[in-house]
């Protein structure tokens, strides 16, 4: 088979042996090695090549020479045009090298993902169709790199995948046989030929391809007439008259869709959708069983202290003289009855950040020293902020909370005793103030 020198913009001078495949004269190793080496060349043609095109690829994205005027096209399809013979050898040398960029593409776009854990998603369409096609999505395809891992773990992902596919026949691959088209009648190239239109593409049973090789990530996305996929992914309601007439069930009046695809989909969002209601409903299993044990421990120490179980809220505002008239289960007075002075132990606190008060067994509760009465908080800034919210009946409850919780929890603790947000948070300031004299 002869072979042809090749010459690319600002690539030099290349040589094709065969004639589809390039490589660099004296630019890259494969054709010295290919004489020095030929047993090391031939174990690894195939990345040899990938190297060579690769050295034709670097930096093509970013060389800003990306526009085209309407009859023009660029200067690498001008010289392989050129370079390569006419008729059914240089379709064939063409096809070839085209299957072998994309090959490269696409190793290109799997090296990535498995090197950083990303997803690429590579879509292509050629802009020449076969003699007297139509320039319609239904007649045309796309050449597509999806890493099969991703297909496999996110079925509920095919139907949006199948979409884009479809969207991009349309939207880009329509176009681009259009201006191939244009290009080639304004540089006066016969495009008819004789016999029929190609038949438009047959639609697969299933949304997303096979491979186009098994354990291959190359897939080839056939394009439908505009409306059609929609109308498979969402099929119309179907109105069923009362005197059932078999005219209304004609299958041949509507689009066949996969219905095993669509389960798929639907058993996929049905069972995360069971997922999630568990997690929640063993959220609100614990959250109730908190509640109770709150409850529980509000009304023993409500019972132990003596507390009222509704607090009395004053009908008109508090003075000295009405305060220490009043009948009150708490003493009003420090003198008036045993002092309290909390104790503050250096140890660890018995309750862990795992098990706040809330969590704790009363039992151990039960084994504190604690007084027949309900003591004042022993802190001057506290007593005043209790009394200044009208709290007396909450004081051995507050005085509590700050001997046998840490402080993380008093504002959750205080919030469950009844106290406002606001309120809380003033009393947690002036407990920490306490706790760090």
């Amino acid at each position: 088979m002869p072979s042809y020198d090749l010459t690319l913009p600002g690539a030099g001078v290349v040589v094709r042996a065969p004639p589809h495949t390039l490589w660099l004269r004296g630019g890259a190793q494969s054709s010295r090695l290919g004489v020095s080496q030929p047993t090391l060349f031939l174990s690894f043609r195939d990345r040899f090549r990938a190297g060579d095109l690769a050295w034709f690829a670097a930096g093509k994205s970013e060389d800003g020479n990306h526009i085209l005027t309407a009859s023009t096209f660029f200067p690498e399809f001008e010289t392989v045009r050129e370079c390569l013979p006419t008729g059914m050898d240089g379709n064939e040398m063409r096809k070839a090298l085209q299957e072998e960029i994309q090959r490269n593409v696409f190793d290109q776009a799997a090296l990535w993902d498995r090197s950083f854990g990303g997803t690429t998603f590579v879509l292509h369409v050629k802009g020449t169709t076969q003699p007297n096609t139509p320039a319609l999505p239904e007649f045309l395809h796309c050449a597509a790199y999806i890493p099969p891992s991703f297909l496999a773990n996110h079925p509920e992902s095919h139907a949006p995948i199948a979409q884009i596919a479809q969207i991009f026949l349309e939207s880009v691959g329509v176009p681009t046989v259009q201006d191939w088209t244009a290009r080639a009648l304004a540089r006066g190239w016969s495009l008819s030929m004789g016999g029929q239109t190609p038949a438009r593409n047959v639609n697969v049973s299933t949304l997303i391809p096979n491979p186009r090789t098994p354990g291959s990530a190359h897939l080839k996305f056939m394009g439908r007439a505009v409306g059609e996929l929609d109308a498979i992914l969402h099929p119309p309601v179907i109105m069923i008259p009362d005197d059932d007439d078999d005219d209304y069930f004609d299958s041949a009046d509507h689009n066949t869709f996969d219905l095993a695809d669509q389960l798929r989909c639907m058993q996929s969002l049905a069972e995360d959708r069971r997922q999630q209601i568990d997690v929640l409903e063993q959220r609100q299993a614990v959250l109730r069983a908190r509640v109770a044990t709150l409850e529980s421990e509000v009304r023993q120490f409500r019972a132990q202290y003596q507390i009222p179980t509704q607090p009395q809220s004053p009908s008109r505002a508090r003075t000295p003289a009405t305060t220490a008239t009043r009948s009150s289960p708490l003493p009003t007075n420090r003198s008036s009855a045993a002092p309290f002075t909390p104790v503050r132990s250096r140890a660890p606190p018995p309750y862990s950040a795992a098990s706040p008060l809330s969590a704790r067994p009363m039992s151990s509760l039960a084994h504190r020293s604690t007084p027949t009465h309900a003591p004042l908080v022993d802190n001057s800034e506290v007593s005043a902020l209790i009394l200044q919210h009208g709290l007396q009946h909450l004081t051995a409850s507050v005085n509590l909370i700050q001997r046998s919780t840490q402080p993380v929890h008093w504002y959750e603790e205080l919030l469950q005793l009844g106290i406002q947000a606001g309120v809380a948070s003033e009393l947690v300031a002036a407990m920490n103030t306490e706790d760090h004299v």
